[in-house]
């Protein structure tokens, strides 16, 4: 039985200060990584492959089909 695509929860609330998010410690990482001199601990190819691995997983659910993930160098 194939499973079901769910779209995932998007958070919009106004008192959202970032830690529920995530996005507050990637934001601290980052002027951190700049003030440093160093990378990010999430560095963008690592991200960009978590996106093709979910566009194809997407792709799969929607298709009913093995889908082939294909990672290109950037």
């Amino acid at each position: 039985k194939p499973c079901e695509w769910h779209e995932p929860p998007t958070f919009t609330s106004s008192g959202d200060s970032g830690n529920d998010t995530g996005h507050l410690a990637e934001l601290v990482d980052f002027f951190s990584a700049l003030k440093e001199g160093r990378s990010t601990r999430s560095n963008i190819y690592e991200s960009y492959k978590s996106l093709v691995l979910y566009e194809a997983i997407k792709e799969s659910s929607e298709t009913n089909e093995i889908v082939d993930v294909v990672y290109e160098a950037i």
